[in-house]
């Protein structure tokens, strides 16, 4: 089963913690047999969450040049990946548990394949998006890559969806994997989308549904204790886990 959650609106610090109470459900509660959950984050305000092993005074560098001026809100994930700004994306959780045949492939199969569902999703407008990938050539040397890997809509990795015309990036995620499952974390970019969130949000699980082999139904979150989300998302939003590395 595909279970999909209700959506949320909550400070980055909360929508973590929800992230990280969901993979620590997967691994220890259901031990990787429960069902594939999907979770669309709603921001009440401009938001930018960071990858786990990020260094702090990098982060501090790159938001100091930051458009506007960095949001306060500011959260490190604990996916990895890079510095990814929220508001004007979409914004998914997707936990994969160990009983799903996806789980074993290697990351960027995973990441490939989740992105050419979103690209399905985006319907008419797929065929202006591509997977980027860089030409083998210049990869061989280390060329044709992210040069600013701190940020993480700066340029395209291997396997992101990139604007066909101009090679922008669109959609970019970053991924907890762990003996019981995975949490992949993704964004998407609104500007220049056709499609309206909710239709977007709706076509995304459809196509998640028919790459998975499982049955979308609605489903609440688990019935973890009432405390525990205040709990993390107080932990996730302090000095000591925003400034570890």
């Amino acid at each position: 089963m595909l279970a999909l959650l209700p959506e949320r609106s909550s400070a980055a610090a909360g929508q973590m913690a929800l992230d990280y109470l969901l993979f620590e459900w997967m691994s220890k509660a259901e031990k990787g047999q429960g069902p594939v959950r999907l979770r669309r984050f709603i921001w009440p305000d401009q938001a930018v969450t960071f990858g786990v092993s990020q260094k702090w005074k990098q982060v501090q560098e790159a938001l100091a040049h930051w458009p506007e001026g960095a949001p306060a809100d500011l959260c490190r994930r604990i996916t990895g990946g890079g510095i990814v700004p929220h508001g004007q994306d979409l914004t998914w959780a997707l936990l994969l548990p160990a009983r799903h045949p996806l789980v074993e492939q290697p990351a960027p199969v995973i990441y490939r394949a989740l992105h050419e569902v979103l690209r399905k999703a985006l319907g008419e407008q797929q065929e202006d998006v591509v997977l980027w990938e860089p030409e083998a050539a210049k990869d061989e040397q280390g060329e044709g890559r992210n040069t600013l890997r701190s940020q993480c809509f700066a340029g395209p990795e291997p396997g992101d969806l990139v604007w066909r015309t101009d090679g922008r990036k669109l959609a970019g995620a970053a991924m907890k994997r762990g003996r019981k499952g995975l949490l992949w974390e993704g964004s998407l970019q609104k500007a220049g989308l056709q499609k309206s969130d909710e239709a977007l949000h709706q076509d995304f699980a459809k196509e998640l549904s028919l790459l998975l082999g499982e049955e979308g139904e609605s489903q609440s979150f688990p019935d973890w204790p009432p405390e525990a989300e205040d709990e993390i998302s107080a932990h996730l939003a302090g000095e000591d886990w925003l400034k570890k590395r």
